[in-house]
């Protein structure tokens, strides 16, 4: 469960792009910036679901009780490729596809929205590549004055003052450290963030339920496990992060129940 979010497992399994530098900077700063970039359902031609019953509910509400996160508006849409997002942390927001059913893949997607909701990982998720690379780079602005990234310079010098005037002088001294760090690694890429943090969605959540066969089911679009693993690289790499050395350690770390092998 929530032991699945201790630093030293997420640190084994953190791809490349989501290095734990950056996850404290998208985490401590995401109650300044979402009010500034906040989830416009109409972009995604999505409305709430209310107090109507969903097949999810109670999943979303178990996954929820587990980290903590409290109650939790969901959204329904109707094409949504990862088939379920989180929007924001507080308050607790999930992004459906919906069409998404409670079988096996339906559990696994609200899996791993909750965890990647729980992991503060939702800002590089529910935006476009573009609307997040505009975001980081006047977040990162804040820290390095000459940080450009490569975005429009008139929309990233109005977005980084927004920034600048939200951003309070303590939480800015307490982000400033690690804020150095994620860019004394190099490059901060939006595709790459968005994608790593799918993956890292996937291992922790691994990590955190032991349902490889749900996540097969959720990557592999409906192949059955072998063909999964064989036909869809992001499955090959989870099995393969699951039978590592790094895997075992981290759940000794978070004393988890190894997963189970789908028949």
């Amino acid at each position: 469960g929530a032991a699945a979010l201790r630093p030293g497992a997420l640190d084994l399994l953190s791809p490349p792009a989501i290095t734990g530098a950056l996850r404290e900077v998208l985490a401590r700063v995401a109650r300044v910036v979402d009010p500034l970039v906040p989830f416009d359902p109409r972009a995604w031609s999505a409305e709430p679901l209310g107090n109507r019953p969903h097949a999810l509910r109670n999943e979303i509400d178990a996954w929820s009780a587990r980290y903590g996160l409290g109650p939790v508006e969901v959204y329904l849409c109707g094409t949504l490729p990862e088939r379920c997002l989180p929007v924001y942390r507080a308050p607790a927001t999930v992004l459906l596809a919906a069409d998404l059913g409670n079988d096996a893949a339906g559990r696994a997607a609200v899996a791993r929205a909750m965890t990647l909701m729980a992991l503060s990982l939702s800002l590089p998720l529910r935006m476009t590549q573009d609307e997040f690379s505009l975001c980081l780079a006047a977040l990162f602005r804040q820290f390095e004055p000459m940080y450009k990234g490569n975005v429009d310079p008139a929309r990233l010098d109005e977005l980084a003052r927004r920034m600048t005037r939200a951003l309070p002088r303590d939480l800015h001294a307490e982000t400033a450290p690690f804020a150095y760090e994620a860019l004394n690694r190099g490059a901060l890429d939006a595709e790459a963030i968005h994608a790593g943090a799918l993956e890292f969605g996937d291992r922790v959540t691994l990590l955190a339920s032991g349902d490889l066969e749900g996540a097969l089911a959720l990557l592999g679009g409906g192949r059955v496990a072998a063909k999964a693993v064989a036909e869809v690289p992001v499955a090959g790499r989870l099995v393969r992060v699951a039978l590592s050395d790094r895997f075992l350690d981290a759940r000794q770390i978070a004393d988890a129940e190894p997963p189970a092998t789908p028949a």
